[in-house]
């Protein structure tokens, strides 16, 4: 039996809907957001162990230790998400406070500063650590609210997947810039040709990209803040807050949405993220260069990008779940079969490996999966559920 949110009595279908145009103003945040997560979620490791020379095993700690302070802050920070009142509404003070924080975070990240007399291996690791700590939270911070948002604006089950598609079109184009355009760059200007390019360019290209993608995100989220009016919650629908210590123990006993959308995201985030681990991939175990990873990037998501309509029109042949599970399956399917390049066929840098590296990226691309939250069925499903909670 599968669920519809007009079933739901809790769901307000008196709302009028959104016009396509204002559809758009609130998705176009979603393009410089999902440039900035697309160059952070590649290159983060990369940059810090291939470009700066940390230690692999440093930014690894760094990465845990911030992982294990996100598990214990996230539940606090919903809760208070979830239980801010304010006369200017619940979700837009959030992205007016954080939204500027995330894009600044976007440039400090990759350029901590050199400092003579220390372990300047450590003051990286350190460095990385306390950022990337920064951009996980406000990342949190601005897209839940964001797509809270979203999910309050569209009050009907139709439009509420029209409208998360467009966010994904728009996050589509994101990462496609996000994820090709400074590879291919540092690949065109490296005066080394196909070696090690030097420091100082790297530096240059990324901060020329995140310094236009960071004003592009305030400016957009400025006029979507602007024009996008957030819904008045009514006071019959008004729930008493509740403290944070009984929500996580109902959460996790009592809510069996939670609990299943608890394990799905779990197990989501216990595979190795093939984004992270295409760089490494393309230079180190095919032997290509820059150039060759901004084009397997750019395949992995120009793919998921033209074959979004295909998932649209399994949404309207099936249902929501059918497909989100084909598209998890396929995604499944293709991930297992990167092991074929340079270790069973052609070996490393060769003209069998390109064809088949980029046939392996399209094949993974069309499938969707690499987009995860972004994914329109994903987040359509979230605010489902949400209704049903």
């Amino acid at each position: 039996m599968y669920l519809k949110a007009e079933d739901n009595p809790q769901t307000n279908t008196n709302k009028s809907p959104p016009s396509v145009v204002e559809m758009l103003i609130y998705a176009f945040p979603s393009f410089p957001g999902a440039m900035g997560a697309a160059f952070y979620s590649v290159n983060m490791f990369f940059y810090f162990t291939n470009t700066l020379n940390v230690p692999l095993s440093s930014i690894n700690l760094a990465n845990s230790l911030d992982m294990i302070f996100i598990v214990l802050m996230f539940p606090f920070l919903g809760w208070l998400l979830d239980n801010t009142s304010t006369r200017w509404g619940r979700r837009k003070p959030w992205l007016v406070v954080c939204a500027p924080i995330l894009f600044i975070s976007e440039i400090a990240f990759w350029f901590p500063p050199t400092i003579v007399g220390i372990d300047q291996n450590l003051f990286d690791s350190i460095w990385f650590g306390i950022w990337n700590c920064l951009l996980v939270i406000f990342t949190y911070a601005v897209s839940t609210p964001y797509l809270s948002l979203g999910v309050e604006i569209t009050p009907h089950y139709n439009e509420r997947s029209r409208l998360f598609g467009f966010v994904q079109g728009f996050s589509m184009m994101g990462w496609l810039i996000g994820v090709g355009l400074p590879p291919i760059l540092v690949g065109l200007l490296n005066p080394n040709n196909d070696s090690t390019p030097p420091v100082h360019l790297v530096k240059l290209i990324y901060f020329f990209f995140t310094f236009s993608l960071s004003v592009l995100g305030i400016l957009s989220f400025a006029l979507m803040l602007w024009i996008i009016k957030e819904p008045k919650q009514s006071s019959s629908k008004k729930l008493p807050s509740i403290p944070i210590a009984a929500g996580i123990r109902f959460s996790l006993f009592y809510n069996y949405p939670f609990r299943m959308a608890l394990l799905a995201i779990t197990l989501i985030n216990a595979t190795p993220y093939f984004m992270v681990l295409l760089p490494y991939w393309a230079n180190t175990s095919l032997d290509l260069s820059y150039t060759w990873e901004g084009i397997l990037l750019v395949t992995t998501i120009g793919m998921g990008f033209l074959c979004l309509p295909i998932w649209y029109l399994l949404l309207s042949r099936t249902n929501k779940i059918i497909a989100f599970r084909t598209m998890l399956f396929l995604g499944a399917v293709a991930f297992t079969l990167f092991i074929l390049p340079g270790v069973l066929i052609g070996g490393p840098n060769t003209t069998t490996t390109k064809i088949l590296a980029v046939t392996l990226c399209a094949f993974y691309g069309s499938s969707g999966v690499i987009m995860t939250y972004n994914n329109f069925l994903y987040t359509s499903l979230q605010g489902d559920a949400i209704d049903y909670d």
